[in-house]
């Protein structure tokens, strides 16, 4: 209990009660997954403090963490897996062999265009190239000295220029690298992009664990352990923070997804969007083939 003098007037506030009732709660919400450790520190911690480690209870799915943690290794026969599995379904982008030519996939591409939305995720540091900023940051162009940001960027305006389209650009950062980037696309004028056409949104978080138990990692007596939680929440963020709904909204059908690291990709390139739609794909990948076994080149 504290008092406040306003105009005159003594107010009491019990403020002990209200954290009391705070930490009431938030041992109702761990208990049943054994996590009340996480409070272990809560009368060391300031008012502040105590705030910001609730918000990160709160904000943690804890059923679904102790899912994850019991599926952990998983079951399942790797090798089975291999045996039982066949080649995708594969289209080359030079029309070598398919069932739809080149001018056709152009031709279907270029009529979807008006329904195209990107998706760059760009949630990454520069930290393997030395540079200590996000990623999309990085002066590529090796006469330009542009960022990837830049480059991306500027493929999309051009796409929009060329087919008389706008085409929106869902950016999905990091807690790491959220402020930096707002900061540097607003410093650079989102480089010629329309304010409306940009959404900026960050991916979410999931705790550290320790392997043996399932407790959730403490960073500090009043942070959790918590890291990006990937590119495979990435769905997950774009509904949570609405970018979902706006695409909606502009009545956009397909997204083009890549990584901020991929300067040479080709951003809704006709040949794969039209290919992509022409043999009724619910969601498409452009690899790079292998020419031998030992190429350093990922396995669909």
């Amino acid at each position: 209990m504290f008092l406040v003098k306003f105009l005159g007037v003594y107010l009491i506030f019990h403020g002990h009660k209200h954290m009391d009732e705070t930490l009431k709660q938030l041992r109702s919400l761990l208990a049943p997954f054994g996590q009340t450790h996480l409070l272990e520190f809560w009368d060391r911690l300031t008012p502040q403090q105590r705030h910001g480690l609730g918000a990160e209870i709160r904000a943690i799915d804890f059923g679904q963490l102790a899912r994850l943690f019991a599926r952990r290794g998983g079951d399942d026969d790797l090798h089975e897996m291999i045996r039982g599995a066949g080649p995708p379904a594969a289209l080359r982008l030079d029309g070598e062999g398919n069932r739809f030519s080149t001018a056709q996939a152009q031709a279907r591409g270029r009529e979807a265009m008006a329904a195209v939305g990107v998706v760059l995720v760009a949630g990454g540091q520069g930290t393997r190239l030395g540079f200590p900023h996000p990623k999309g940051m990085f002066p590529m162009g090796p006469v330009s000295g542009n960022s990837l940001f830049q480059i991306h960027i500027e493929k999309i305006l051009a796409d929009s220029r060329r087919f008389g389209v706008e085409i929106p650009l869902y950016l999905m950062t990091s807690p790491a690298t959220h402020d930096e980037t707002v900061e540097f696309l607003g410093r650079n004028g989102r480089f010629g992009l329309a304010e409306e056409q940009l959404t900026i949104f960050s991916q979410g978080t999931m705790p550290a664990v320790d392997d043996r138990d399932g407790k959730v990692l403490l960073a500090s007596e009043s942070h959790l352990a918590l890291s990006p939680d990937g590119h495979g929440g990435m769905l997950a963020a774009l509904a949570k923070s609405r970018a979902m709904d706006d695409a909606r909204r502009r009545g956009i059908r397909h997204l083009f997804y890549f990584q901020v690291d991929n300067p040479l990709v080709d951003i809704c390139g006709l040949d794969f969007l039209g290919y992509h739609l022409l043999s009724g794909s619910e969601f498409s990948s452009q690899v790079i083939a292998k020419r031998d076994p030992l190429a350093r080149v990922g396995n669909i």
